[in-house]
């Protein structure tokens, strides 16, 4: 299941463990949330890089999340989760962690 996040607030009965946040050189690339029988991946990106992920090489499903998410704080930011129940979703996750490399750059 793909979705927006709604001020990351998360819903979920069967939590294991609190967020974990990967960074590359002190900015952060992704937060990671682990559930019972599955987990998220929620990567924040700049309104002005939308363009970018709309042209980058992921599936249909993420481009229409890319689309509806909404666009939040001073920064004008947007997150992107997914939740990988399945191996499918993982390589639009890398693609997704290595465009945010660049772009942070």
């Amino acid at each position: 299941m793909v979705h927006a996040a709604q001020g990351m607030v998360r819903q979920r009965s069967a939590f294991l463990d609190d967020a974990t946040r990967r960074t590359r050189k002190e900015k952060t690339l992704y937060w990671l949330h682990v559930f019972e029988g599955c987990f998220d991946v929620a990567v924040w990106f700049r309104e002005k890089n939308r363009a970018e992920l709309l042209a980058a090489d992921v599936s249909s499903k993420i481009r229409r999340l890319i689309c509806a998410a909404e666009t939040f704080g001073k920064v004008l930011t947007f997150p992107l989760v997914i939740d990988v129940t399945t191996e499918e979703s993982l390589a639009d996750i890398y693609a997704l962690i290595e465009l945010k490399k660049k772009l942070e750059k």
